[in-house]
């Protein structure tokens, strides 16, 4: 492809600035879009449950150690209000299955659990003397509550402790809030669409434009406790039309009729997949989707009908108790010793795999000593800007600029016309607090781009005749050799054709996933 001279591209690119108000770094300035949510959900991790992530694992439940006498100091995070919270305290042993004792805030007497509030803020819970009951408690903490209107504090919160002794010992619990957002609908997730957001038109913007993110005073995110654009990972998802039909349509199709003939089974059956009477041959041979999408929904609806959770209620619902107790009771449970004979089949495995590991050393030094037959290393252009993990989509990440005002990014030229899902997420520790703010875009592709028309060196630009019927060239004179064209002469609308589409000519990032789109009205301007 041939090359414009250094200076031919800097020229052109500061007349795009000055005629269609791009600035020359970068990308045509979109729309401003102020981070300021009418509601926020915000959720609240025991992380004191949790084991310390290491390169070998982690994350297992940990049960809190305190002391029958002792008390434990609760500190919300900003945003949440305890102060009409109800607080309850069960005990029991690892092996019962439901716990043998409960104090509440709520009750009088012998059954009442003493909260107060102390002087340094939060909420102190006075823990039992009497050992009777345990070694295990669990603290669930119900009725949380917003700071601010629009601050939804989400589920109860949940502590596993486990009493090791007596003593007065006071042990801090400080939980960590996860923060969900969305703009400018209030739902939070792509695949949703409630009926409240039934009239939520998306951001409009256009590919290759760059679009800013502040964060204003009054933001409810500020309320929740974020305050700066740091640790931020940005990832646009694009969507597409969901078919009307084809392989997804019918796969959802005999997905709905297998369900309906797996609830039909009987309490303690073993699941057979089979095709009953609401199998539609007819609409599996039409769409290929249809008899995988039956034999799915056929194996859920089973389940659905036969499996009974061993720690369920009287309601048949599954209690806090049950499922944390007994997660920690099988984590507790000791190894099964594994028979002679596996463990000498797990050894000549081990041996095979370093032999194998040998041969490959091998084959790397033999391909060293001739250098022709080296495989070419992956090279990667320089870049300043921080290379951003953690994303689960990281072939859709977008670098994020941190400015005095908030942030930027642009919307990646080659993306696609149709709505998309802009993911901002903020923190990517995974034991503290993290903020995710998601924002339904409606992309405009960029218009086509049109090369320039430049001169060669030396060489005189031919003038356009914009009309040859009515206009003519008479008064033209060939200039001297050498000598340069002004760029007047080329005559307005002509420069805005021929100059127009170089500040569009940017490289992006593109991809397609099929989402559940959502109906909304057309895209109202930003500005």
């Amino acid at each position: 492809m041939r090359t414009l001279p250094r200076a031919a591209v800097g020229a052109l690119a500061v007349l795009v600035a000055l005629g269609l108000g791009v600035t020359p770094a970068g990308a045509a300035t979109g729309p401003t879009i102020p981070l300021s949510p009418s509601r926020v959900e915000l959720y609240l991790s025991a992380e004191e449950n949790r084991a310390p992530f290491t390169e070998d694992g982690g994350g297992e439940l940990v049960p809190v150690e305190v002391a029958w006498g002792g008390a434990v100091d609760l500190q919300l995070p900003s945003g949440v209000d305890g102060s009409a919270a109800t607080y309850l305290l069960q005990t029991g042993a690892e092996t019962d299955e439901e716990p043998t004792r409960s104090l509440s805030s709520e009750e009088p007497g012998a059954g009442h659990l003493d909260v107060a509030e102390p002087a340094g803020g939060g909420v102190r819970i006075t823990l039992p003397t009497d050992a009777t009951s345990g070694p295990l408690g669990l603290l669930t903490v119900a009725g949380l509550t917003g700071t601010a209107a629009g601050v939804d504090a989400g589920e109860d919160l949940y502590y596993l402790l486990e009493f090791t002794g007596t003593g007065s010992s006071v042990v801090p619990l400080a939980p960590v809030p996860h923060t969900f957002a969305g703009l400018p609908c209030t739902d939070l997730w792509p695949a949703g669409d409630p009926a409240d957001d039934a009239d939520c038109a998306p951001y409009a913007v256009t590919a290759g434009t760059t679009i800013g993110l502040t964060l204003p005073p009054e933001s409810l995110l500020r309320t929740v406790g974020f305050d700066a654009f740091t640790d931020v990972t940005a990832t646009l998802i694009p969507s597409e039309p969901e078919p009307d039909d084809g392989f997804w349509a019918g796969y959802d199709a005999g997905y709905t009729d297998g369900r309906a003939a797996g609830l039909q089974a009987g309490p303690d059956t073993e699941h057979v997949p089979a095709q009953g009477p609401s199998f539609d041959a007819a609409r599996a041979g039409a769409d290929s989707g249809y008899e995988d999408g039956y034999e799915e929904g056929h194996a859920s609806g089973w389940y659905e009908a036969t499996y009974v959770d061993p720690g369920a209620d009287e309601d048949g619902g599954t209690t806090v108790w049950s499922v944390l107790v007994g997660a920690l009771a099988g984590q507790r449970a000791p190894a099964e010793v594994a028979p002679a004979e596996s463990v000498a089949a797990a050894a000549m495995a081990r041996v095979a795999a370093a032999a194998r590991a040998v041969d490959d050393v091998s084959a790397v030094d033999d391909g060293a000593a001739d250098p022709a037959e080296q495989p070419t290393p992956d090279s990667a252009e320089e870049s300043d800007e921080e290379v951003v993990s953690g994303s689960p989509y990281p072939e859709w990440l977008l670098p994020v600029t941190v400015t005095a005002a908030g942030a930027e990014l642009t919307v990646p030229a080659d993306s696609s016309t149709g709505e998309h899902a802009l993911l901002l997420a903020v923190g990517s520790d995974p034991t503290g607090p993290s903020w995710t703010v998601y924002l339904a875009l409606d992309v405009v592709a960029a218009p086509a781009a049109v090369v320039p028309v430049v001169a060669a060196p030396g060489q005189p630009a031919a003038v356009p005749v914009l009309n040859p019927g009515l206009a003519s060239n008479t008064g033209w004179t060939d200039p001297a050799a050498g000598a340069s064209v002004p760029l007047v002469a080329l005559g307005g609308a002509a420069l805005l054709v021929a100059l127009g589409g170089a500040a569009l000519l940017v490289a992006g990032l593109g991809a397609a996933v099929v989402l559940r789109p959502r109906r909304r009205p057309a895209a109202a301007a930003q500005d």
